[in-house]
């Protein structure tokens, strides 16, 4: 045995293997200077409305986590309120949808988040979803979904007015006329007064015989999308504000 090999043996000297230090050179070499791919798609930007609505959405961020006492990031990260304000989820399905809210969270968090946005949209009107420019893709359609009842308090003015209009006599067209506004927006303000019980009728909105193929057709249709409903019936025969109200109409009153 060599003299050095005493040496390691006595514990005067400690082995030190070559190969391995030059493995673990390369590790830190990889680590320092290749990114691993993210998997997260680059987020859409934000309309001027949108983004109010995520300044909301960060306030009741905000004030769950002082009531419970714990950082805001627990309740929901940034990216969370970023897609809640940008796909606009109505029910428990399209949340799930939404980057890092799971069943636990859908379950505690989601009916608050869920009212904060439909409280937003009776204030301004119906936002549009936006787009993922990374993918082109579009947000998660608008889903067959259980329209929940609105309590009056929570329409806005422009809403009430809208309403008030329609009480009058005017139709959609009319009071979009009227006020300047896109026909989309009084419909969704229309659509907003239905699922808050002002509107008891639909006699002035769908034709009655439009109403009932509408529900023949939720019923033969068997995929939870209001658009497919519509493409069912033809669209060149109805509008997609005519299956909204009527799905609105129907589940918002069949509530227990």
């Amino acid at each position: 045995m060599t003299p050095s090999g005493w040496k390691i043996l006595s514990g005067e000297e400690k082995l030190i293997l070559k190969r391995a230090i030059e493995r673990k050179e390369e590790r830190v070499r990889n680590d320092r200077g290749a990114r691993r791919p993210t998997a997260e798609a680059a987020l859409p930007e934000l309309t001027p409305l949108h983004q109010q609505l995520y300044d909301r959405l960060r306030q009741l961020r905000k004030q769950l986590a002082d009531q419970r006492e714990v950082p805001p990031y627990v309740i929901a990260g940034d990216r969370t309120l970023h897609e809640l304000a940008a796909y606009l989820p109505h029910d428990k399905g399209e949340l799930l949808s939404i980057h890092g809210i799971g069943k636990q969270k859908a379950d505690y968090y989601g009916p608050l988040f869920l009212k904060e946005i439909i409280r937003f949209e009776a204030g301004y009107g119906p936002l549009e979803k936006l787009n993922t420019p990374a993918t082109g893709m579009s947000a998660p359609p608008v889903t067959t979904r259980t329209y929940d009842a609105i309590d009056v308090d929570d329409l806005g003015e422009t809403v009430l007015e809208t309403g008030e209009l329609f009480a009058e006599g005017l139709g959609p067209t009319e009071i979009a006329e009227q006020r300047g506004l896109a026909i989309s927006t009084i419909e969704g303000h229309l659509a907003k007064l239905i699922m808050a019980r002002e509107i008891d009728s639909l006699d002035r909105l769908v034709p009655p015989e439009k109403v009932a193929e509408i529900r023949r057709a939720f019923e033969e249709v068997n995929e939870p999308f209001l658009r497919t409903v519509l493409e069912h019936l033809g669209e060149d025969r109805f509008t997609f504000f005519e299956i909204r109200a009527v799905r609105a109409f129907d589940e918002t009153r069949t509530e227990s």
